[in-house]
């Protein structure tokens, strides 16, 4: 499914365990629907915004613009960072 909360990016990445992955997927700024209809300007994500969104994460694959079944999408898989035994986080 396709669900765009923001308010939600900062708790998921709160909830990672250090290895754990995201994976995020929703309708870019370029996407209209096939009858022509375009989703609300905040329904669909900004240019890069998944990378500023999950940008302290390890980007494994980000993709800004995908076109799948006529839609445009935004992707991003991102890892939380192992914290190194000699971090002084």
């Amino acid at each position: 499914f396709r669900f765009l909360q923001r308010s939600l990016w900062l708790p998921i990445k709160n909830s990672l365990r250090p290895g754990g992955f995201v994976i995020c997927e929703t309708f870019n700024q370029h996407d209209v629907a096939a009858d022509g209809r375009v989703l609300k300007r905040e329904h669909r994500l900004e240019e890069n915004e998944l990378l500023r969104a999950f940008g302290a994460l390890d980007i494994v694959i980000h993709r800004g613009d995908v076109e799948r079944q006529g839609r445009r999408l935004a992707q991003v898989l991102a890892r939380h960072k192992f914290r190194s035994e000699h971090s002084s986080d």
